[in-house]
């Protein structure tokens, strides 16, 4: 019974060293390692102050920042609305962070608000991703 024991005490021991020593890890080197956002930095939505009203736009910035919290370019970042028939996207404009010649650009997004209800606003670049929810409302 010792041995018998002894010996599953061990080959767990040898699992447990092999397992990769983060997440996504591979243990051979072989397999890429994915990293996490906070490993990478952040991405920021942020939309108009005020009521959100049928009829009218509403306009987003994004921005991003690697994990020292240093600018990154933002341009490239996939706007999306979870409910189309409440939010549209009309436009999306890159913006310069700085004085030119930059390669850090803001994004800047204006959606078309065509009827009542809720909808999430989710960007996306590479690993970053980040949304608000917005409820639009009838006109007065």
């Amino acid at each position: 019974m010792r041995k018998r024991i002894l010996a599953l005490s061990l080959a767990a021991l040898m699992v447990g060293c092999n397992s990769p020593a983060t997440p996504g890890a591979a243990s051979d080197g072989t397999t890429p390692v994915r990293p996490v956002p906070s490993d990478v930095g952040s991405l920021t939505v942020r939309a108009d102050s005020g009521p959100a009203i049928v009829g009218r736009h509403l306009h987003v910035q994004v921005s991003g920042t690697d994990a020292r919290g240093a600018p990154i370019d933002a341009s490239s970042t996939e706007l999306t609305s979870s409910n189309p028939s409440v939010a549209q996207l009309l436009s999306v404009v890159a913006i310069p962070i700085g004085t030119p010649p930059t390669n850090f650009y803001t994004l800047s997004a204006t959606f078309d608000l065509t009827s009542a209800g809720s909808t999430a606003i989710r960007a996306r670049l590479g690993i970053l991703t980040d949304s608000i929810v917005i409820s639009v409302v009838p006109p007065m």
